[in-house]
């Protein structure tokens, strides 16, 4: 992974773009890493498996009870056609 410096960015732009079509750039302002340029493929995919890691966190915190855990996968497609507009 290569780093380069706001500053720099500013003048080798392109360089930096080629760079980081193969290779993530971290870009540092004052020397702190502030923004990560990648390929657009995988800064989608990024996203979501962030999106998805929060949907995990948020589904294990909600309570469950007996009669959910006795679903099926049936059962729950079935529900879910139901609820869908």
């Amino acid at each position: 992974m290569k780093i380069i410096a706001s500053s720099e960015l500013q003048s080798r732009f392109g360089a930096a773009l080629d760079l980081a079509k193969h290779d993530p750039v971290i870009v540092t302002h004052y020397g702190r890493p502030v923004v990560v340029m990648m390929r657009y493929q995988d800064g989608v995919e990024t996203l979501r498996l962030k999106a998805s890691q929060a949907l995990r966190d948020f589904l294990r915190k909600l309570p469950t009870s007996p009669q959910a855990e006795k679903l099926s996968e049936t059962d729950i497609n079935r529900l879910v056609r139901e609820i869908r507009p």
